[in-house]
């Protein structure tokens, strides 16, 4: 009762650093030949739970509040871009009850975009693994009595698999190197390990080869050598598509029988022919038990481009965590990343502006990438699926396909 409470007034606090759990006493071994989400909640994210909930005292609206606090307190993955968010971990993995697994985006390889042939970076070999990854294992070994699921690297692998150019060669070079070495590193009896696995909207294109894109992952794994804690690809990491939309969206410029174009439209169908006319085909061992992020695909039928990715308005958030017992390809759907969170500044003074995040498609102002903005978790709020019935915002016509 304390969180109505807690509500009652615009200036009430609610101080979520008081929320008390009890940590688990006992070391953790997770089974990965079994969908360890029927038996795992997925964490709060304490560190955004915090920053969310000292905005959610100012909403002076009782229902939205109460639906403001439900999504803070729901279970989220937390993303380290970089040595310096290392130190979040143990934040992020203080008191987890023995029931609960702590999500961690990596994101931090040295070499993630292509770039102009005359100006190829200088590799530093050692960085990947010296300065992010051992520091990372070192915390996990150092909590056994807590289990840990890690998204490794998205957005990386669809850069270099698109653009077979030389200017991308670093980017391919360093994944190649690293993401196997990370994979192995992460191997322990308390971590559940997913790779990237992109989007239908990256891979499902006529004339981009299933068992290319299924060559490239199973190769990424493989290298790593043998695993016990891989369980297979997390996919629309912060990306908007739909699981089962039928039909399913139609973007601009397309024609009534765009589907021809793409039989990856939803992430059903891409996780579908991914393994049929990919994995199967290749005859690939490699696990096929994955994850879907739907912490931003509460509202469908937004975006003008597939190539929309920054900071949609009015995006809504999707279906809350939980496991799936229905389907093959998937184990669970998955907060990939926190409600509200920035992709990237809309400010064009700022050396991390992008225009992409600046466009009629996208919310502003907006802060820079990783920071929240209660604006744009207010907007997402008002749309999310899954705390109460919400209208569509925009209609989904029905179309071949």
């Amino acid at each position: 009762m304390w969180l109505l409470h807690a509500l009652v007034g615009a200036s009430a606090l609610i101080d979520f650093r008081a929320f008390n759990t009890t940590a688990c006493t006992t070391p953790v071994a997770l089974n990965t030949s079994t969908n360890i989400w029927l038996n795992y909640t997925l964490n709060q994210n304490n560190i955004y739970r915090q920053k969310v909930g000292e905005a959610i005292s100012n909403i002076t609206d009782t229902a939205e509040g109460l639906k403001a606090l439900h999504v803070a307190e729901t279970g989220s993955f937390a993303w380290i871009e970089g040595p310096r968010y290392i130190k979040d971990i143990d934040q992020l993995a203080d008191n987890v009850p023995c029931a609960n697994i702590v999500g961690l985006v990596l994101s931090g390889l040295p070499f993630k975009t292509c770039t102009n042939l005359d100006l190829l970076p200088t590799d530093d070999s050692l960085y990947y693994s010296q300065a992010f990854i051992n520091p990372i294992v070192a915390k996990i070994k150092a909590r056994p009595n807590t289990a840990f699921a890690v998204i490794l690297e998205p957005g990386v692998m669809e850069k270099y698999a698109l653009d077979t150019t030389n200017a991308c060669q670093h980017v391919r070079d360093s994944w190649h190197r690293n993401v196997p070495l990370a994979l192995k590193a992460l191997d322990l009896p308390n971590v559940i390990t997913y790779l990237d696995g992109a989007n239908g909207g990256v891979f499902g294109w006529t004339g981009r080869s299933w068992q290319g894109s299924a060559t490239e992952l199973t190769e990424t794994w493989k290298a790593a050598g043998s695993l016990t804690q891989f369980r297979g690809l997390a996919v629309n990491v912060r990306g908007y598509n739909a699981w089962d939309l039928t039909p399913p969206e139609r973007f601009k410029g397309e024609n009534t029988c765009y589907d021809l174009y793409n039989k990856g439209r939803n992430e059903k169908r891409y996780l579908n022919y991914l393994y049929t006319a990919g994995l199967r085909v290749i005859n690939s061992s490699m696990p096929f038990h994955n994850i879907m992020d739907t912490s931003r695909n509460g509202q469908l039928g937004l975006r003008e481009n597939w190539s929309d990715w920054c900071n949609l308005n009015s995006a809504g958030i999707g279906l809350k965590p939980r496991a799936v017992t229905n389907e093959a390809s998937i184990d669970a759907f998955v907060w990939a990343s926190s409600p509200g969170v920035s992709d990237g500044t809309s400010d064009a003074s700022s050396k991390n502006y992008q225009a992409e995040c600046a466009g009629e498609v996208n919310f502003k102002p907006m802060p820079e990438r990783g920071e929240v903005s209660m604006e744009y978790f207010r907007m997402m709020l008002s749309g999310c699926r899954g705390c109460a019935k919400v209208k569509a915002r925009r209609r989904i016509e029905a179309r071949c396909g």
